[in-house]
């Protein structure tokens, strides 16, 4: 059966929050999410599935990402956002509802503000593409090829004219992925702080126009 390509709905969260998770698996060991929300695994599991379907749309709503379904089963998914739409401010709104108390935020903004030091500040017009990642029964079928296409598709009817996409600059295999998908312009940072607290060397992010 050849696999269905579609914008992600609420009743997609059991399987769509485990492959978010997987995104931010660091090549060096540990995850993204564990990191940036100060919780661990099953905490976080939980709280990116009540984001997914929260009513305030965020970077991890699941109105921004688009997924590959084969046999009734989620094999791969990504999202695309902007800035001002979904970005730090609405994450903020979104935990807010999930229950977040002023306290909780202290460590998150403190991680927060380590990762912008490698990550360039999104331009208000950039097309994010992010968190994406294919069900390890699924790889090598082309899935996320697709999708990034699609997302880059729907940025370009949007208007827009630039994307861009970022990952552990140890990830070899996000590297030729995004590559195959048009990413070139190269912008990668090192930061102590960074390195101390992800494991990481460094971040890279690439650009591409629409």
């Amino acid at each position: 059966m050849d696999p269905v390509f579609r914008p992600a709905c609420p009743s997609d969260s059991d399987e769509v929050v485990p492959l978010i998770y997987l995104s931010g698996q660091i090549p060096s060991g540990g995850n993204l999410f564990d990191i940036l929300f100060v919780l661990n695994k099953e905490q976080v599991l939980d709280l990116l599935n009540k984001l997914f379907v929260a009513k305030t749309p965020s970077w991890l709503h699941h109105s921004v990402f688009y997924v590959a379904e084969i046999e009734n089963q989620v094999g791969a998914v990504a999202c695309a956002y902007l800035e001002p739409e979904h970005g730090i401010e609405s994450m903020i709104a979104a935990l807010i509802e999930c229950g977040w108390k002023k306290d909780d935020f202290a460590a998150f903004r403190q991680v927060g503000s380590v990762f912008n030091h490698v990550r360039p500040k999104a331009e208000k017009d950039v097309w994010i593409v992010e968190f994406v990642a294919t069900h390890p029964q699924h790889r090598r079928r082309g899935l996320v090829q697709i999708l990034i296409y699609i997302l880059l598709r729907k940025g370009k009817n949007r208007g827009l004219k630039k994307a861009q996409i970022g990952f552990f600059s140890e990830n070899v295999i996000a590297r030729k992925t995004y590559e195959k998908s048009g990413f070139q312009d190269e912008t990668t940072r090192k930061n102590p702080e960074f390195t101390e607290l992800f494991k990481s060397d460094s971040f890279t992010t690439l650009f591409r126009n629409l």
